[in-house]
């Protein structure tokens, strides 16, 4: 008899082992969104689940307590109540004496543990994954009394947990976290301007915001073929002189030669020399130190290095610390709101509207075409609009060349040296040929204005 009490207690302890393991993976696996629109409907028990939440660090606390306590009295009491019911059977089968005991004691320990795993373990955490907020709805009312009754154990044994995840340099935190990730928050930020949750230009803002860790500072720099720089021995009547001439009001300052930058110079210093040693105080003088950053570097830590040591720009260097150009404050600021024109901005990195054609900057990226046109730019091994006609055309443009993309023809508008400069984007109706590609479209315009300039 006595064996069989204890082997109905070790089935209670089991359904109470199940009882917290269901409420573990229930409060872990529960959508909180789920569950605060469960409660705003007014759903019986939502509440319950809500503030177990809140204190999910408290009810995992305990609810392992209970899954600790509950295993351990389930294989004291088990183990020996199986094994007294199994030596007779044993005894019975003709076993030699000295042998009963132990395989009993095997057997018990052996069936026991299979019940609690199937009982206690792997049917309440299938159960709690299939259907978590109805679980937890479930175990909610009987978690919170367990805590109650057991609180003063359980914050005991979460601070010296706590105190153990300090010391590995982590906070503890109460809830969990219910993140997502940058993309899923773009996409939510997009259906919610479409459903006409958000704004377009708030929803807009907050995709670029999450985009920006997808971008270099390559990405947004200006190249070292467009900088304006002042070599070290210039004085500072010449750094007054470019800022009136090119509209800046700070200058990469040179040594030897363009990757020898030593410093950034600003106007405001030279205009507060004297006017009499103006000629005589130099460019390296008047400098500051500047930043140099690898172009491997993303926006967002670039981002946050210009802000903490209070820069307005930073020298982009390549991987054999060559200079590849400059970023700003400005650039990246802009990858957030869109183009910032003042007066002083020069219109070649914009692009217009002509009719239905667009005029381009050669300097707009590929994703910047994108997203202000409806022109389908590719990615690739170039960082502008003018590297892609550059790649299709396989040598440097001239005025007039034309490269036909998917909808679109991009003809050569303006050169200026050896740099494509400009671009005109003219809408073509998509032939029905599926055989006619973009390169043959290009081969074609190209040997028709090559006809054209032979005729005249």
């Amino acid at each position: 008899m006595t064996e069989w009490l204890l082997l109905l207690a070790a089935v209670l302890l089991t359904a109470l082992t199940g009882f917290f393991v269901a409420a573990e993976f229930s409060f872990t696996s529960v959508d909180r969104g789920q569950a605060e629109r469960a409660a705003a409907a007014g759903e019986k028990g939502a509440d319950g689940v809500l503030k177990a939440l809140r204190g999910l660090s408290t009810e995992l606390s305990a609810a392992q307590l209970g899954i600790t306590l509950t295993t351990l009295l389930v294989g004291f009491l088990a183990e020996p109540a199986l094994g007294g019911l199994l030596e007779p059977v044993l005894t019975g089968l003709g076993l030699p004496e000295g042998a009963v005991a132990p395989i009993a004691v095997a057997l018990g320990i052996a069936l026991a543990t299979f019940l609690q795993m199937i009982l206690g373990e792997l049917g309440p955490k299938n159960l709690a994954i299939a259907r978590p907020l109805g679980t937890a709805v479930l175990v909610a009312p009987g978690m919170r009394l367990f805590t109650t009754i057991t609180g003063p154990l359980v914050r005991l044994l979460q601070r010296l947990a706590n105190a153990i995840v300090r010391r590995l340099g982590f906070e503890p935190k109460e809830e969990l976290d219910d993140t997502r990730g940058a993309e899923e928050l773009a996409a939510v930020a997009r259906r919610s301007a479409e459903e006409g949750d958000l704004s377009p230009v708030a929803a807009r803002l907050l995709g670029r915001s999450l985009g920006l860790r997808d971008k270099f500072a390559t990405d947004v720099m200006t190249p070292r073929t467009r900088l304006w720089t002042l070599s070290s021995s210039a004085t500072a009547a010449d750094v007054i002189d470019a800022a009136i001439r090119s509209g800046n009001s700070r200058f990469p300052v040179y040594g030897a030669d363009l990757d020898e930058v030593t410093g950034v110079v600003h106007v405001k210093n030279a205009v507060a020399v004297p006017e009499e040693d103006r000629l005589q105080r130099t460019a390296r003088e008047l400098a500051a130190p500047v930043l140099a950053v690898p172009s491997s570097l993303r926006l967002d830590p670039l981002l946050d290095l210009l802000r903490e040591q209070g820069l307005q720009l930073a020298l982009v260097v390549d991987e054999w610390g060559a200079t590849h150009g400059i970023v700003t404050l400005e650039d990246i600021v802009e990858e957030l709101v869109g183009e910032i024109t003042d007066e002083t901005d020069r219109p070649l990195r914009q692009l217009r509207r002509d009719g239905e054609d667009w005029v381009l900057s050669g300097l707009l990226r590929p994703d910047e075409v994108r997203e202000r046109t409806d022109i389908p730019v590719p990615e690739g091994r170039y960082e502008t609009i003018a590297g892609f006609v550059v790649e299709r055309l396989r040598r440097l443009p001239e005025v007039g060349e034309q490269v036909a993309i998917e909808g679109w023809m991009l003809t050569v508008a303006e050169v200026d040296g050896r740099r494509l400069s400009r671009l005109r984007a003219t809408p073509v109706p998509v032939e029905d040929d599926p055989d006619l590609t973009d390169e043959s479209r290009h081969s074609g315009a190209t040997a028709s204005r090559e006809r054209e300039v032979a005729q005249a």
